[in-house]
């Protein structure tokens, strides 16, 4: 069974993610079904039945879930001030395409890109 998920993996078929969590929750079943060799079929139930677990896998997807919204988030605020500033620039100070991307690290391009935004 591991091959096959490993297989499945280094083809594509299967993400890292999955693979992990499936080999997680076997983990998880083994060890409360050794664990309660008396109660095998009610250990299955509730380990199988719907009971939320919490695994390696699933801490770093939602990790990393939250972090990228986090990153988005401030990268939306970064573009906005900078629209705020580049249209400031050019509108109410005077100042030229050339002169704005020198003086804010951007291209010509995205200056242009953000004064087309506001027509």
């Amino acid at each position: 069974m591991i091959n096959e998920l490993q297989r499945l993996t280094k083809e594509g078929d299967l993400s890292y993610y999955n693979y992990r969590t499936i080999i997680d929750m076997i983990n998880y079943v083994l060890k409360h079904l050794a664990a309660k060799h008396d109660n095998i079929l009610e250990g299955v139930s509730a380990v199988m039945g719907g009971t939320v677990l919490e695994h390696e896998a699933k801490t770093i997807y939602n990790a990393g879930i939250s972090e990228g919204r986090l990153e988005g988030r401030l990268e939306g605020r970064l573009e906005g001030r900078l629209e705020g500033s580049v249209k400031a620039l050019y509108n109410n100070a005077g100042f030229s395409i050339t002169d704005i991307a020198k003086m804010l690290g951007i291209s010509e391009e995205e200056v242009i890109t953000v004064l087309d935004k506001q027509e």
